[in-house]
């Protein structure tokens, strides 16, 4: 009696960083006296790779590695099948920060935080007064942002982005500054007794 082909691993989830080696082994038992008859395929979301191999390699993964692999292994009785749902993931890093704005009030201001990665990460920030923290709502582009910015808006601001892969943080300062006061001197000419003329000042905060 013959014996039946199966399959001797059962790992279906994989997740792996982008860049790094994707290996996939088709590990199986069947009869040896089949010999030379047995014949290995892959496929990947139901379209056939130009594998035949037991071990199926990719070097130097990419988005497009993302997906849904089956290995088939047949001999002339029957065949097994191991399937792998292939994750391709990219740690959360934030690209664009600024660390550092001054501003007076009333400006429009923004704080920028946007991030790469897979899955495509999730931004949020909170405002650090002491040992309070207060979160704050990013625009739709996870950056923050003020048409009219007040004295009361000055702090510091962290922004976090992160994902199923990791997460990357950062901190800015925004300090809102008053409009400084400025003294203008007007000189005015009167006339003090007949024939003389004399001269006054008058400041005036604007």
């Amino acid at each position: 009696m013959l014996s039946p082909t199966s399959m001797l691993e059962t790992e279906a989830s994989v997740k792996i960083s982008l860049g790094e080696a994707l290996r996939l082994g088709c590990v199986f038992q069947t009869d040896h006296r089949w010999g030379g008859a047995i014949e290995t395929r892959w496929s990947k979301d139901g379209l056939s790779l130009p594998y035949q191999e037991e071990l199926l390699l990719i070097s130097n993964v990419t988005s497009e590695d993302e997906g849904s692999y089956s290995c088939v292994v047949t001999s002339p009785l029957d065949s097994a099948t191991q399937d792998w749902e292939v994750a391709v993931v990219d740690p959360a890093f934030i690209t664009h920060f600024t660390d550092y704005r001054l501003v007076l009030v009333g400006s429009s201001v923004s704080l920028p935080c946007l991030a790469s990665g897979l899955p495509t990460p999730t931004i949020s920030w909170v405002r650090e007064s002491g040992l309070l923290q207060e979160e704050v709502t990013p625009g739709p582009e996870g950056s923050l942002h003020w048409p009219a910015v007040t004295k009361e808006e000055s702090g510091r601001y962290r922004c976090q982005a992160s994902n199923s892969a990791g997460t990357d943080t950062k901190a800015a300062e925004l300090v809102v500054a008053a409009h400084t006061a400025r003294l203008q001197e007007e000189e005015v000419i009167v006339e003090r007794d007949a024939g003389q003329i004399g001269r006054a000042s008058c400041r005036e905060r604007v």
